[in-house]
């Protein structure tokens, strides 16, 4: 589980992380077991030369964590990953690539988690397997972690890509804009995120704001994510019966434009829309990728349990972790992992008043909480009252009522105009 300000490590009991490190040049694979000599005792290491050295030893047992170079003769580097995936999903896929080496990137996006600049410093490289074998740690779930693992994308709506795509084309647009355009989607607000925090920019501190992340990015790069069809490939699997993605996006959307008005400081109150745009990914990865503990937790809607607390039963692992996980390897900033981790119970993350995750929170439980009303379905409130005291929004309650009961009207009163239209 999570802890405030730190990830537990499994204990000295545990089995140590698997680690595979691929590289066509010996002397490369020599200088990363020198560096990393010190860390010999706490994770298994193994050394491949080139792709096919790693397939036979990926062939012959799992691995917590890969890194692989993205150039090699013999198997590039995203097709190492590809079999990575199919072999061992809940495996977590790390690409070191060079500067001139972003078309490569790009194309790994399906396939790698965490992207590192080549050369790699140690520091950096011991700090992101460090934290890769911590969230490996968080779900002890086999079924859950290769649901994860295997995460390609969500699928975005069409008019949202048609919108991108056409505003990219406009040589006059401004962050602004497609920041906007962006932002009505929580799979594509979330590769956004993933691809600017990953290593291979080097951005010097985390940025959780979509609108930072394309300043950061730039249009060219956004366009290159736009256009690789890969990135907007949907899940093979259709939408389970009992499950909207078009409502899912669209709560997503609902709360994220409710958790901006919930804190004072505009910067904050843009990561805060940003992280509440994908804080119920998790949910996503259930439906489409755990079909049948999906149509068990179907089964057990009509029990008194928060939905998060069935899915601990059937699961051993809520929505809320699952998302937080995934995050957590794609390498967004901690406090977004976070606040995804404890948006159901954000006592539990410390005394701290986490202006952030408490956002998060409040705009879920009312959004929650209106969709019931609006949709005549029972519903358990889980508001942390304290934790709203903490923050000073008590007051600020009746009202923020009123808001997202009005902001869930309009949604409904939208989309039914838009089902009559002729």
């Amino acid at each position: 589980m999570l802890l405030a300000g730190s990830v537990e490590t499994a204990s000295p009991a545990a089995p140590r992380p698997r680690i595979l490190f691929v590289d066509d040049e010996q002397a490369v694979l020599d200088g990363l077991q020198d560096q990393l000599m010190r860390d010999r005792k706490r994770w298994d290491m193994v050394f491949a030369l080139g792709g096919r050295a790693a397939l036979v030893h990926l062939e012959a047992r799992a691995f917590d964590i890969v890194v692989s170079d993205v150039r090699m003769p013999d198997m590039e580097g995203t097709a190492l990953l590809e079999q990575v995936k199919r072999l061992h999903p809940g495996a977590t896929r790390i690409l070191l690539s060079g500067e001139a080496e972003q078309s490569a990137v790009l194309r790994a996006i399906p396939v790698a988690h965490q992207f590192l600049s080549k050369p790699c410093k140690t520091e950096a490289l011991r700090t992101v397997l460090n934290r890769s074998c911590e969230l490996q740690a968080l779900l002890h779930n086999d079924a859950v972690r290769r649901a994860v693992g295997g995460l390609r994308a969500l699928a975005p709506v069409p008019r949202m890509f048609l919108a991108l795509t056409t505003a990219i084309a406009d040589p006059n647009v401004d962050v602004g804009r497609l920041s906007d355009i962006v932002s009505s989607d929580p799979a594509m607000t979330a590769k956004v995120l993933q691809l600017v925090n990953s290593a291979y920019f080097g951005f010097a501190q985390k940025i959780s704001s979509v609108k930072q992340a394309i300043t950061y990015l730039g249009v060219d790069v956004l366009k290159g994510l736009a256009l690789t069809t890969h990135v907007f490939e949907s899940t093979h699997n259709q939408a389970p019966e009992g499950f909207s993605l078009e409502l899912f996006q669209e709560t997503a959307v609902m709360t994220a434009a409710m958790a901006r008005t919930l804190v004072a400081d505009r910067a904050l109150a843009e990561e805060a829309a940003s992280t509440s745009l994908i804080h119920d990914l998790g949910k996503a990865v259930i439906a489409m990728h755990l079909p049948e503990q999906f149509a068990a937790l179907r089964a057990a809607e009509l029990t008194d349990q928060p939905p998060h607390q069935r899915e601990r039963d059937v699961l051993g692992a809520s929505h809320a972790e699952l998302g937080a996980y995934l995050l957590g390897v794609w390498g967004l900033p901690f406090d977004v992992v976070e606040a995804v981790a404890y948006h159901h119970r954000p006592s539990e993350a410390g005394d701290a008043p986490h202006a952030l995750l408490t956002a998060v929170h409040v705009a879920d439980e009312l959004i929650a909480e209106a969709l019931a009303a609006i949709m005549k379905a029972p519903y358990t409130s889980n508001l942390d009252l304290a934790q709203v005291e903490k923050n000073g929004l008590t007051a600020r309650l009746p009202s923020l009522r009123a808001d997202a009961h009005q902001r869930v009207t309009t949604f409904f009163s939208r989309r039914d105009a838009e089902r009559n239209r002729p």
